[in-house]
């Protein structure tokens, strides 16, 4: 039970298991070295930080939008959790763009 073993609630659950299914471990595995990442972005929704990590690191997202509106569809949901949400996605890649360039 993801519930049990990670600090999220059964919303996120359910929808990291809807969405990733047996991958929803490898997204929360994120959060082990970063416990920022169990947040969740918008109150009104169950994505958390860590699955915008997990796209970018993992299913090539490429920008804000892409994530925005593909991966997460929260833009066609919600305009407002847009802003809660970009500064981390911009931050994501940010990070992402160092770590290349240092490494």
């Amino acid at each position: 039970d993801l519930k049990t073993q990670y600090p999220i609630s059964e919303f996120t659950a359910q929808h990291l298991l809807k969405k990733y299914g047996c991958k929803a471990n490898e997204v929360l595995q994120l959060g082990k070295t970063d416990a920022t990442l169990f947040e969740i972005l918008s109150k009104n929704h169950p994505f958390i930080k860590a699955e915008i990590k997990y796209t970018i690191l993992n299913e090539m997202a490429t920008n804000i939008d892409d994530i925005m509106y593909r991966r997460l569809g929260l833009g066609f949901r919600d305009h407002s959790a847009i802003d809660n949400c970009k500064k981390f996605i911009e931050q994501c890649f940010s990070e992402l763009t160092i770590a290349q360039c240092e490494g």
